[in-house]
């Protein structure tokens, strides 16, 4: 609530965890960003440099 600016408790819970989810994946992007000087490419990136992790 207090990263967000929340003022009121939500009514709902499921849409503080989308927001949750949403906060730490923009966030893993900006420690990306400087540890490596780079952002990640997405899925296909992932998928192309890591074959040996798809079932």
């Amino acid at each position: 609530m207090k990263m967000l600016n929340i003022k009121t408790k939500p009514k709902y819970f499921d849409a503080t965890d989308g927001l949750a989810v949403a906060v730490c994946h923009s966030l893993q992007n900006v420690i990306q960003v400087k540890s490596t000087g780079k952002a990640k490419k997405g899925w296909e990136s992932f998928i192309k440099n890591n074959p040996e992790r798809l079932r």
